[in-house]
């Protein structure tokens, strides 16, 4: 149940390599929020996408199996 509550109220998943765990989270503003130095991935899971530069969103692949 916990799971299906934080997906449905968390956009975005956030990879880092200085954090070694991802994080979830409902706000992201790259323009305010994005650090490159930390080779941040940003996936937003409402929309589908996800950046690596804060700027260029690209469609993440969905799997048809």
């Amino acid at each position: 149940m916990r799971s299906a509550l934080i997906i449905k109220t968390m956009r975005y998943l956030i990879t880092t390599k200085e954090v070694k765990s991802p994080f979830l989270t409902q706000w992201f503003e790259p323009e305010n929020n994005f650090n490159n130095e930390v080779e941040m991935i940003v996936y937003d899971l409402v929309e589908c996408k996800f950046t690596t530069d804060g700027k260029t969103w690209n469609d993440i692949e969905i799997d048809h199996l």
